[in-house]
């Protein structure tokens, strides 16, 4: 067990709170267990998910505009899936084979979408094409991975060629994640934004934007059928009204939640906590300005920063100081970063070398759930003569320019660069290529890590790939643009009326939840 940190008590304190009103009408919280349950015959439940990231805030249900899983996965299909040993599987292709600069996929007969309209080419090219051609003021985070697509020919009613400028062997691992809408819906406009028609387990019923989502079964679903008639999905980005949910038994599943967390879960007679990977990874960057845009002074950071104290102290188990910028079993992955790295002696040279006079001042910008993580660096800096100023800002200024575009030295961490796919390309596109989301800050790509990101696209095999991603992370560690410090585990509070193996899925999957 791990001390809680100032931050972390108030929260379980406000938590306490919560759970005595939300349990003030009940006997005990025991009596909540069942509020979930559903009283139709046939005793299915209602499944009831508090959340937070898959969600973002619910503003958008739609399947292409935002990067998020739910609703979305619940309600479509994809073409290709993964498997819970991360191996590529078809779901709604049968066959595929890659010729070069071209992936021919095949897909299977009698699936059809949930308006009755039948899965075909044209809608797979329809897609494609809206992700890569978004109308003004649209844009899809899913785009920049699709960028090497150059055209996609609709073969016959069941074939299509996706033809790519480069050579590209992991375009079906990104393809795990977009959903395949229905042509004939997008060519009527914005409709499919919040009129949701996949070919997924399960239809919308209702949506309150900014609040909740509710799905019913799908009685027509070609796959596995449904385990639940109804599912309602809550956006509550409060951690201790999703936990109060849960002890009340408002929620089958309170997602998104801190290790301070676990013991209330685990404490009570009627819940359970759920890990699974996480695919999002805590770095720090800069603004590359002052002494940050020495390379010496970076590198120095790096060196002075002990990972594996700062991630048993911040999440104890839950989670694993970066050795890559993807977890060790990912596509790309190489132990680039030795934990052996931290070395208080050679940070302090490097800050010699640099011309650099202890103390240094340099602020750093953090949001509220990285403080704790912020208040280590803080702590581990002062070792080596570098003072940590302390800044706490909405999540949504962290990566905003004008907070960082400013003349002072300024750190940064974030949690982010969600990777469903775990593929390192899911890294380096937008962190190292051209079109860097810090080059804004600062930060001047390299043209050869350019050339090498291309040429992990074009490997045909992983040990290829992960002899590409070994020379892009060699440069890049030169670098030090960004210190790559831990991957969090996702938590989750679940109802024991539930049954849930996660099976290495690093997000919630509505097939391996099932009632007990």
């Amino acid at each position: 067990m791990y001390p809680l940190s100032k931050r972390a008590l108030a929260g379980v304190l406000a938590l306490s709170l919560l759970t005595l009103t939300a349990c003030g009408n009940q006997t005990s919280a025991q009596t909540g267990q069942h509020q979930t349950k559903s009283t139709s015959q046939g005793g299915q439940q209602t499944l009831v998910i508090d959340d937070l990231s898959e969600t973002r805030d619910l503003t958008t249900i739609d399947p292409l505009n935002k990067d998020i899983t739910l609703p979305r996965s619940m309600v479509y299909d994809s073409l290709f899936v993964k498997d819970k040993d991360g191996k590529l599987e078809p779901s709604l292709v049968q066959s595929y084979q890659t010729k070069g600069n071209t992936l021919e996929i095949k897909l299977k007969h009698g699936i059809k979408f949930q308006n009755g309209d039948p899965l075909n080419a044209q809608s797979v090219k329809a897609t494609i094409e809206k992700i890569l051609h978004p109308d003004p003021n649209e844009e899809s985070a899913f785009t920049s991975l699709l960028a090497n697509i150059k055209q996609i020919n609709v073969v016959n009613q069941w074939t299509v060629d996706i033809v790519t400028a480069h050579a590209d062997y992991i375009l079906p691992q990104y393809l795990t994640n977009i959903s395949i809408v229905d042509a004939k819906q997008l060519a009527k406009g914005n409709q499919y934004q919040t009129d949701l028609n996949g070919t997924g387990p399960y239809m919308l019923a209702d949506w309150k934007r900014g609040q909740e989502v509710v799905l019913k079964a799908n009685p027509h679903y070609w796959g596995k059928k449904p385990q639940f008639k109804k599912v309602v999905i809550k956006y509550v980005p409060d951690e201790s009204t999703r936990i109060a949910d849960l002890l009340s038994g408002h929620a089958s599943i309170a997602a998104d939640l801190t290790p301070e967390s676990i013991d209330r879960i685990t404490s009570n007679a009627n819940s359970h906590v759920v890990t699974s990977p996480g695919d999002r990874v805590t770095y720090m960057s800069y603004n590359f300005n002052g002494p940050l845009a020495n390379e010496k002074v970076r590198q120095a950071i790096y060196y002075a920063l002990d990972r594996k104290t700062m991630t048993a102290d911040v999440y104890g188990k839950y989670a694993t100081p970066a050795t890559a910028p993807v977890a060790k079993g990912a596509s790309g992955y190489v132990d680039a970063f030795p934990l052996s790295d931290y070395n208080v002696a050679k940070a302090k040279k490097l800050l010699a070398e640099a011309g650099v006079k202890a103390p240094l001042s340099i602020s750093l910008h953090v949001g509220q759930t990285d403080l704790d993580v912020a208040e280590v660096i803080q702590s581990q800096l002062k070792q080596v003569g570098i003072q940590v100023h302390i800044d706490v800002l909405a999540q949504g200024e962290l990566l905003d320019p004008k907070q960082l575009n400013k003349p002072e030295p300024i750190m940064f961490i974030f949690t982010g660069l969600d990777n469903p796919e775990e593929d390192a390309y899911r890294i380096y596109a937008p962190t190292f290529s051209s079109e860097s989301f810090i080059k804004p800050f600062g930060y001047k790509p390299s043209a050869q890590v350019a050339q090498l990101i291309q040429q992990y696209l074009a490997a045909p095999n992983l040990t290829e790939r992960t002899q590409v991603s070994k020379q892009i992370l060699d440069i890049t560690k030169q670098q030090a643009a960004v210190v790559w410090l831990l991957q969090p585990a996702n938590i989750y509070g679940v109802s024991n009326d539930i049954e849930w193996h996660v099976d290495g899925a690093t997000q919630i999957h509505i097939q391996q939840i099932q009632e007990k």
